[in-house]
């Protein structure tokens, strides 16, 4: 997965750009940029990737960005033209005076947390979605009364998720260094798989023990405790988010074919089981 750290153009007299996007012709790609970003999912399925956070993302999705997060998102049914709405803000559009009164307390909040990626689980996409359309059509006043709006719905949300929450398992951050950026997307691309040391090493041109030393100093821990932090980090947001699946099943599509590994090392990772995490976070 390639990263790129990339200016988005606002027009002069323009707080911000929203724009329906074919989410293919992003596909591969890790990128970063100084504007906030709100995305919504209007008919694609996939992995979403935000700073290290990997999680299945579906049809009518939202989430909010701040400044220079990294994010990428794998879409899945290609051929069925997966589309997003996305607004993109100005740099400077959140220091404005106008967010300073105590009326757009709530606004704050959410501009504020979204250093971290904001998930909003229990929006009301329909509603959202013929506001966002709604935006795409209006202009100057009327286009910043709309957005107001859009921004009201948000601030109603009662289920707001924090997708680089510092007590996350894993804050793996997109670096500069291009061989690490590597490793980070074949073990995005490939986790839920048997993932070889040996396999790993080649894709950098490092023997197995140099790579091992490498990966280690590095990022400060041994590859396998980053994978399986990646795993379990993974299955965390499966548990909390589809209720419908079995915990076997989400032990399997995060990447363990034995039960026992699985309940093992969820322990490991979050000093409880499988089942006490999803009562207690979903």
């Amino acid at each position: 997965m390639k990263y790129i750290k990339h200016k988005i153009p606002v027009p002069e007299f323009n707080s911000f750009t929203v724009n329906e996007l074919d989410m293919c012709s992003k596909r591969g790609i890790i990128h970063s940029h100084r504007n906030y970003e709100l995305n919504f999912v209007v008919n694609a399925r996939g992995r979403r990737f935000v700073e290290g956070n990997i999680a299945n993302f579906k049809e009518g999705d939202l989430v909010l960005m701040g400044p220079e997060i990294a994010h990428g998102w794998e879409v899945m049914n290609g051929d069925e033209n997966p589309r997003s709405i996305t607004i993109h803000f100005a740099e400077d559009f959140f220091d404005s005076d106008l967010f300073d009164i105590p009326e757009f307390e709530s606004i704050r909040y959410i501009k504020e947390k979204s250093k971290y990626g904001l998930y909003f689980r229990s929006i009301q996409p329909e509603l959202l979605e013929r506001k966002l359309r709604a935006l795409m059509k209006k202009e100057g006043f009327d286009a910043m009364i709309q957005l107001l709006m859009i921004f009201r719905q948000l601030s109603r949300t009662e289920n707001i998720q924090w997708l680089t929450n510092p007590e996350d398992t894993w804050n793996g951050k997109i670096t500069r260094d291009e061989r690490i950026n590597k490793i980070y997307d074949y073990v995005f691309r490939n986790f839920h798989t048997e993932i070889k040391l040996e396999d790993v090493a080649r894709l950098v041109n490092l023997s197995e023990s140099a790579f091992c030393t490498y990966f280690k100093r590095t990022t400060k821990k041994p590859f396998f405790t980053f994978l399986k932090e990646v795993k379990i980090n993974f299955a965390c947001k499966l548990l909390a988010a589809e209720k419908n699946k079995t915990i076997a099943e989400i032990a399997f599509e995060s990447g363990y074919k034995n039960i026992a590994n699985f309940n093992r090392q969820f322990r490991e990772i979050t000093n409880m089981n499988p089942r006490e995490y999803r009562k207690e976070f979903s």
